[in-house]
């Protein structure tokens, strides 16, 4: 099981990769992979070739959806969602709750669009937040 500490320190991560790597036009956080970009040009993107091949070139993804890229050995995109290797095909959602160690109000307050004021939250925004809970 995950302690209150690693789930923390994930997060932190999975916030530093949004914050500094992902560009506002590869970031769609109403979808797991969106096809909205597919006009963009991946190869100047650090991603990991075999994931770009999985979801698509010129794909936009959620914060969860960057998850397989942040944590290449506990995440993989299964079933046309990222979710944890070892899940048995539970939802990204329950993933992400049971990785990060929080609640799943707190998975639906970070990971959905519903947990946002705003009409498109760019992975900025979606990286406060998640600094936020983690204070």
């Amino acid at each position: 099981m995950t302690t209150k500490a690693e789930g923390n320190a994930r997060l932190k991560k999975l916030a530093n990769y949004l914050e500094k790597k992902v560009k506002p036009k590869y970031f769609h956080l109403p979808e797991f992979y969106s096809d909205i970009n597919n006009d963009y040009d991946w190869s100047g993107i650090d991603i990991d070739a075999d994931l770009c091949k999985d979801i698509g070139c010129g794909t936009a993804a959620c914060a969860l959806g960057y998850c397989p890229l942040v944590f290449p050995k506990d995440w993989a995109v299964l079933a046309g969602g990222p979710r944890l290797k070892s899940s048995n095909f539970l939802s990204p959602f329950s993933c992400a709750e049971q990785y990060f160690n929080i609640s799943m109000d707190d998975v639906w307050e970070l990971f959905d669009q519903d947990g946002y004021s705003y009409d498109e939250p760019t992975a900025k925004q979606v990286a406060s937040k998640i600094r936020k809970l983690i204070k």
